[in-house]
C-alpha cells in the first residue's frame, strides 16, 4: 500500500508516479504535479514508490516544484539553442534577480537570435513531449562525456563524490542537470527569453510569485561586477568548478587564498579613497546586503581604510532604534516580524542623524532586548573628521535616511556574487553560497544547527525580496564579498551537520541537495585564510 497525493492504492511496483497519477487518479497533464517528495525526499515522476511510501505532489508554489520548473525550462533553453545555433557556446552563467543569465561566450551572434530560440523553445513546450532521464555512475558519465568530445565536462565528472548523475534528454543528445526535472516539456509554458548583456536573460515564474511571470530587473550593475569577478577569474585560470578543483589539489591554495584576498584588498582602498574625495559633503555611509554578505565583517575593515585616509568611524546600529516588541508588526505567524522595515523607529532614526550632520550633539538610544524596549545611550557629537556608518539589512532603504540629501549619502551593497559553473548548463548558486555561509556561522556562533537555520532560511529570504533586493540598483558602489574557493571550505564544516539531519526531518530534502552541492567541491584547508578576511566571520578565528 502507498499513498499517492492523499489516496490509498495498492503497492505497484512497476508504474512510476506519473503513470499511476494518470491511470488510477485520472489527473491531466495540465494539472501534473512539477515533482514529489516520497518520504521527505525529491523525486521526480519517473520514481516507482515504494510499499509503506508516502508520495506528496509538489508544483510551483514550492521551492522544490519551482527547481523542477527552473531546471527543465533551462534544458527547453539548452536544447533549442543548440538546434539552431550549434557552433554557438552559451553558458548558464547566473541567476540575476530570479532569472538566468545566458552568456554567449563564442560565436557569432546574428540578429533576432533570442526570438528565433525562444520560437523553437514554444514548438517543444507546445509538443509536450517526454523528457528522457538516464542515471549514470560517474564511470559511465565520464566515458558518456568522451564519446561526446566533451573532455573539460569529463574531467569535471571525474573528481565529483558522487555515486551517480542524472542526465536529461528531449532529443539524442543527454545533458547533465543537476536536480529532478518535469516529465514532459509541457510543464513549463510560463517563460520569457530576451537580448542581454552578451547573451539572453532567461525568466519564468518564482515559487513566490504564485507561479506568475514577472517583469524581470535586468541589472546591468551586478553583470559589471560579475565582469570584475570574470577577468579575476581568468586571471587565476578559475571558470570552472573543474579548474578550481584540479588548482586546490595541485597545491595551488595558497596562491587562491592570497590572490583573492589582495584583490579584495584593493576594492577596500579604492572604495575608502572614493569616500575620501566625497568627504566631508558626504558625511553618511550606508552599508547593506543580503544574509551572510559579510556585512559585520567589511564595516570593520573599510573602518580601517577609512582611518588611513584620515577620516574617523563612528557606527551607529539601526538594531537601536527597533520600536518596543508590543509595537512591532506580526508576521503571517503572529510573531513580531523583526525583518520589516516597519520595526524600526526610522522618524527618530532619521531626525538623528540630521541633528548629527548639522554638528548637534545627540543623544542615542541603546535597545535593551532584556526589557523589549529602548533606554538611553551614548551622546555623540561629529568632530570635524567624523563619518557616520550605517550598518544593515535596510540601511539602503530611503525611509531609513530621508532626512539626509541624497547627494550627501555614500551607499554601498555587499553580496557574494561567486560566478562559477559546473559546466555550462549548470551555475554555481550565490543564494546557495550564502545559506551554507549561515549553517557553518549559526553552528560556529548563535548555537543552532543546521535543521534550524535551514527552518529560519524561508522567512530571510521573503525579507530580503521585500526589504534588501529593491535597493541594490541605488548604490554607489557593489562590492562583491565571495570568494572563489570557499564551497571547499566551508564543506569541512557544513558536510557532517547536514549529513546528520534525519529523513523524518521536513529540510531532509533541503539537506540533501545542499550535500549534492558541496559533493562537486575538493576539500580546502583553512589555516593559511588570514584573520582579517571576510570568510573569517563564518569559521571563525576572525582578528575582528
Amino acid at each position: 500500500m502507498i499513498t499517492l497525493f492523499g489516496h490509498s492504492i495498492m503497492e505497484d511496483n512497476k508504474r512510476d508516479i506519473y503513470t499511476l497519477a494518470k491511470e488510477i487518479l485520472h489527473i491531466e497533464d495540465e494539472q501534473m504535479p512539477l515533482s514529489a517528495k516520497a518520504d521527505n525526499e525529491v523525486v521526480d515522476l519517473r520514481y516507482i514508490p515504494k510499499d509503506g511510501e508516502e508520495i506528496i505532489p509538489l508544483y510551483i508554489d514550492a521551492e522544490d516544484g519551482f527547481r523542477a520548473y527552473r531546471q527543465t525550462i533551462m534544458l527547453v533553453f539548452i536544447v533549442a539553442a543548440k538546434k539552431l545555433y550549434p557552433d554557438l557556446k552559451i553558458c548558464l552563467r547566473r541567476s540575476i534577480n530570479k532569472s538566468t543569465y545566458c552568456e554567449v561566450v563564442r560565436g557569432t551572434i546574428e540578429e533576432g537570435y533570442a526570438e528565433k530560440i525562444k520560437a523553437l523553445m514554444c514548438d517543444i513546450i507546445g509538443q509536450n513531449l517526454y523528457i528522457e532521464k538516464t542515471v549514470l555512475t560517474i564511470d559511465e558519465a565520464v566515458a558518456l562525456y568522451r564519446q561526446m568530445g566533451e573532455e573539460e565536462s569529463a574531467k569535471t565528472a571525474s573528481v565529483y563524490e558522487k555515486e551517480t548523475m542524472n542526465f536529461y534528454a528531449i532529443d539524442d543528445h543527454k545533458i547533465y542537470m543537476r536536480g529532478q526535472l518535469t516529465y514532459k516539456t509541457g510543464s513549463v509554458c510560463k517563460f520569457d527569453l530576451s537580448n542581454f548583456e552578451h547573451g539572453m536573460l532567461l525568466c519564468y515564474p518564482n515559487f513566490r510569485t504564485g507561479g506568475e511571470l514577472i517583469a524581470p530587473l535586468k541589472s546591468r550593475r551586478l553583470v559589471r561586477v560579475i565582469d570584475e569577478y570574470r577577468i579575476w577569474g581568468d586571471t587565476l585560470g578559475i571558470r570552472t568548478v573543474t579548474d578550481l578543483n584540479n588548482a586546490i589539489n595541485s597545491g595551488q591554495s595558497n596562491d587562491l587564498i592570497h590572490m583573492q584576498e589582495s584583490f579584495q584588498d584593493k576594492r577596500f582602498v579604492e572604495i575608502a579613497q572614493e569616500i575620501k574625495v566625497t568627504f566631508p559633503r558626504k558625511r553618511l555611509i550606508l552599508i547593506a546586503g543580503p544574509s551572510s554578505s559579510s556585512k559585520t565583517t567589511f564595516m570593520k575593515r573599510l573602518s580601517i581604510h577609512l582611518r588611513i585616509n584620515g577620516l574617523r568611524p563612528v557606527n551607529i546600529s539601526l538594531d537601536d532604534y527597533y520600536k518596543p516588541m508590543s509595537e512591532i508588526p506580526l508576521d503571517e505567524f503572529g510573531k513580531p516580524d523583526l525583518e520589516t522595515v516597519e520595526a524600526i523607529d526610522y522618524g527618530l532614526f532619521c531626525k538623528h542623524l540630521k541633528e548629527l550632520c548639522e554638528g548637534r550633539e545627540v543623544t542615542l538610544p541603546k535597545f535593551d532586548f532584556t526589557i523589549g524596549k529602548r533606554v538611553l545611550g551614548n551622546t555623540l557629537k561629529l568632530s570635524e573628521q567624523e563619518v557616520i556608518i550605517v550598518e544593515g539589512i535596510h540601511a539602503l532603504n530611503e525611509k531609513i535616511s530621508f532626512s539626509i540629501r541624497e547627494s550627501d549619502k555614500y551607499k554601498i551593497y555587499i553580496t557574494p556574487l561567486i560566478d562559477l559553473q559546473f559546466d555550462d548548463a549548470n551555475p554555481v548558486s550565490p543564494t546557495d553560497l550564502r545559506l551554507i555561509r549561515r549553517i557553518v556561522r549559526d553552528m560556529q556562533f548563535r548555537s543552532t544547527g543546521g535543521e534550524g537555520t535551514l527552518n529560519m532560511w524561508d522567512s530571510v529570504q521573503r525579507g530580503e525580496l521585500s526589504y534588501i533586493f529593491p535597493f541594490e540598483e541605488s548604490a554607489d558602489v557593489v562590492f562583491n564579498s565571495s570568494f572563489v574557493y570557499e564551497f571547499c571550505v566551508l564543506k569541512a564544516f557544513a558536510w557532517d551537520e547536514l549529513s546528520s539531519i534525519s529523513r523524518t526531518s521536513e529540510k531532509y530534502s533541503e539537506a540533501q541537495r545542499l550535500l549534492d552541492v558541496l559533493s562537486h567541491f575538493a576539500y580546502m584547508n583553512d589555516q593559511t585564510i588570514p584573520s582579517s578576511s571576510l570568510l573569517r566571520e563564518f569559521i571563525g578565528g576572525s582578528s575582528f
